[in-house]
C-alpha cells in the first residue's frame, strides 16, 4: 500500500499545469495507450449496464477525480448527466477542452478533494473513481469511500488493482528469493471486501479490464452497492 508521503507527492504532481497538459497523451496516447483506455471504458460500461439491470437507472454521476475528463465521452453517449471533480484546477482546464460531444452531459466542474466532497448526502445515483485508488494509502482509501457512500444514493464504481496476475506471482517469487527489494501491494478479494464493508458498501460485481485473460491485467472495475 502506498505511503502518505507518496500520496501527498502525487496530489501536488497532478496539480502542475505542465503535467496536466501531457497527462492524457502520456498515459493513453498511441495504439497501446488507446487500447488501455478502451479496456477501462468497456469495463465501466459493463458496470453501468449491470447496475441499471438491477432496477436503479444511473442518470446522474459524480466522476472524482475526473482528471482530464477521460470518462466524459462514455457518460455523454449514455445520456448520463455528470459532474467532474478534481483537486487539480489544471486538470479541469484540460477537461473543459474536450470536444463538445464529450461534454453533452456535463453539469459542472468542481475543484474538490476526494476526501471532502462538497455535495449533499445522496446527491448522485453513482460515484465513479477511476485510476486513483492505487495512489492512496488504506486509511485515505477508507475516507474517500465513506465520502463516496455519503453522496451516492446506491452505487460506487471504483477501479482497484488486484494480485491475481502472472506478473504479481512472478514478483512475489522474486521477492521471496530476495531478488526484489519491494513487493507492491495489490488487493486480494478478501481484503477488498473488508475495506469496502468498513466504508459501508458491499461488492456487487467485479469487471476485469481483460475479461478473457484476467491474469494478464491487475485492474478491476468494481461495482459497489451502498449498504
Amino acid at each position: 500500500m502506498e505511503s502518505i508521503e507518496h500520496y501527498l507527492r502525487r496530489k501536488r504532481h497532478y496539480q502542475d499545469e505542465t503535467v496536466a497538459k501531457i497527462y492524457e497523451m502520456k498515459r493513453f496516447g498511441g495504439l497501446f495507450g488507446w487500447m488501455r483506455h478502451m479496456r477501462d471504458i468497456t469495463a465501466i460500461r459493463r458496470a453501468i449496464r449491470f447496475a441499471n439491470s438491477l432496477g436503479t437507472q444511473i442518470s446522474f454521476v459524480l466522476d472524482v477525480p475526473c482528471g482530464t475528463g477521460r470518462i466524459f465521452q462514455l457518460l455523454s453517449q449514455k445520456g448520463i448527466k455528470f459532474i467532474g471533480a478534481d483537486i487539480s484546477h489544471a486538470m479541469l482546464l484540460e477537461a473543459m477542452g474536450k470536444p463538445k460531444s464529450h461534454l453533452e452531459g456535463l453539469v459542472g466542474l468542481v475543484v474538490s478533494d476526494a476526501e471532502w466532497l462538497p455535495f449533499k448526502d445522496g446527491t448522485f445515483d453513482a460515484v465513479m473513481c477511476i485510476r486513483f485508488m492505487f495512489h492512496v494509502p488504506r486509511e485515505i482509501q477508507l475516507r474517500i469511500l465513506k465520502e463516496m457512500r455519503r453522496v451516492t444514493n446506491r452505487w460506487g464504481i471504483v477501479e482497484f488493482r488486484h494480485r491475481y496476475t502472472l506478473r504479481y506471482l512472478s514478483n512475489w517469487i522474486r521477492y521471496k528469493l530476495g531478488l526484489l527489494g519491494e513487493l507492491k501491494y495489490r488487493f486480494s478479494k478478501h481484503d477488498l471486501e473488508e475495506l469496502v464493508s468498513e466504508a459501508g458498501f458491499k461488492v456487487r460485481a467485479i469487471f476485469p479490464t481483460r475479461p478473457y485473460a484476467p491474469f494478464l491485467s491487475d485492474k478491476w472495475i468494481v461495482l459497489l452497492e451502498k449498504v
